[in-house]
């Protein structure tokens, strides 16, 4: 699928200057330092496109789950039972799946849960609903003809939803409540106790981090976890001995090698392969609830914020939040997988398929801090398919900006001891405010 942006004219005008109390704001057109928890909110159609496409029948609403599947297409779990595929270019087909659940008699699938595609190319699911009746919890194999083979947990332990993985050594790693598991492809399961000891509604989650272990979470434990998948060695990180207070569940592997995770459902937080953690608690605002973590193409952490169809970029470089808020917002998107035209695909709850086209708007340095006055400093401002913007200064007395000396910079002087934000904008008002600072 390809989405042309249109690019915004280019041009350079001075609208306000000053100094003291006056607002100083300038349009351009097209370092180091590091913000804590900025925050930024883009509006509008871009520089974040939003494509939807409908479900091909009524009351087959998708649901959670969304993979990408070895014919390269996106795969959606749906809550009325089967599988939805869906191409590159909005082409869908529902394939329905059954399997024999009492006796002779057969069962839909719910397929809205996590879920990963291993190494024989077949989709595995885990969870309750598949054979709930019988009080049996199982790993689900699905082939993209619909066809489905189911493997109990012999154990009787609680499959979580949404925690499956494949891992370095070939098979799918799973969490439990009591549990962290694999299932090779001839179906068979091992499990392998936490040593902390068993923990209820764990809802945890698996990844493959960047040490060659799986990791994973114990959500009501309290902890972040690995395990060699050789040895079955496990290492747990209590996050309380950090005193972090959290219950962490999905956790992905990020490109700084660092791994993240969702904290509380509500905050991010990122553990590094050496156990040491941390929270950003502040990190969304009200209404925010961060779901199903991936790493986007430019590496950054993206993740769905299931209050709605928002999506949010965590930037772990400056340490900032983006939140981007579609034109329509009757659904809720609680999963999001990375296309393979790098786009973000999302299933929404309204039986929707939402894709996200990332340009984010993106400052560089976020934070200046000058040692005295009549000093200066760039900011760079990154767009994609957008070539102007407009900067304003709060207190030009203490920090002014002006154009700078090629299409997206722009020039911040010292003028006075204090502290104000710097505003920059783009044609559809999307912002990201830079801090300065003279001493």
């Amino acid at each position: 699928m390809t989405i042309r942006i249109a690019a915004l004219a280019a041009g350079v005008s001075v609208l306000i200057a000053g100094c003291g109390g006056m607002r100083n704001s300038v349009t351009q057109s097209p370092s180091a330092g590091h913000g804590v928890n900025n925050h930024v909110v883009q509006n509008g159609k871009a520089p974040i496109n939003w494509t939807q496409f409908n479900d091909p029948a009524s009351g087959y609403s998708t649901n959670y789950t969304v993979v990408v599947g070895s014919d390269k297409n996106l795969w959606f779990g749906n809550s009325q039972g089967g599988l939805l595929q869906v191409q590159m270019t909005g082409k869908t087909k529902l394939v329905p799946v059954q399997y024999v659940c009492s006796g002779t008699s057969k069962c839909n699938m719910v397929t809205g849960y996590g879920a990963t595609v291993g190494k024989d190319k077949n989709f595995y699911f885990g969870g309750t609903n598949f054979d709930y009746n019988n009080n049996k919890y199982v790993v689900a194999v699905v082939k993209t003809t619909g066809a489905i083979t189911v493997h109990d947990i012999t154990s009787g332990d609680y499959v979580s939803e949404g925690g499956f993985t494949l891992g370095p050594d070939g098979n799918v790693w799973f969490t439990e409540q009591q549990h962290i598991a694999k299932i090779n492809t001839t179906g068979t399961i091992t499990e392998i106790a936490y040593p902390s000891g068993a923990t209820s509604n764990s809802y945890g989650s698996t990844t493959t981090g960047p040490d060659g272990n799986v990791w994973f979470t114990e959500y009501n434990n309290n902890i972040v976890a690995k395990i060699n998948p050789t040895t079955k060695a496990i290492t747990e990180f209590s996050l309380a001995s950090q005193s972090l207070s959290c219950n962490p569940s999905s956790i992905v592997s990020g490109s700084d090698g660092n791994l993240y995770f969702v904290c509380n459902g509500q905050y991010l937080g990122q553990i590094t392969t050496a156990g040491v953690a941390k929270v950003w608690y502040d990190a969304f605002g009200v209404g925010y609830f961060p779901e199903a973590l991936q790493v986007g193409g430019d590496g950054n952490i993206w993740f769905a914020n299931g209050s709605g169809a928002y999506i949010s970029e965590f930037n772990p470089s400056l340490v900032s939040f983006t939140t981007f808020v579609p034109p329509y917002t009757t659904g809720t998107v609680y999963q999001i997988a990375l296309g393979p035209d790098k786009n973000f695909w999302g299933a929404e709850s309204d039986g929707k398929t939402d894709v996200y086209i990332p340009s984010p708007l993106t400052v560089s340095p976020a934070s200046i801090t000058f040692t005295g006055t009549g000093q200066t400093q760039n900011i760079t401002v990154t767009e994609q398919g957008t070539l102007s913007w407009t900067a304003t200064s709060t207190s030009p007395g203490v920090c002014s900006v002006a154009p700078g000396a090629h299409a997206n910079t722009f020039v911040v002087t010292a003028n006075g001891i204090g502290t104000t934000k710097i505003t920059v904008k783009d044609a559809i008002a999307n912002s990201f405010v830079v801090s300065c600072k003279v001493t």
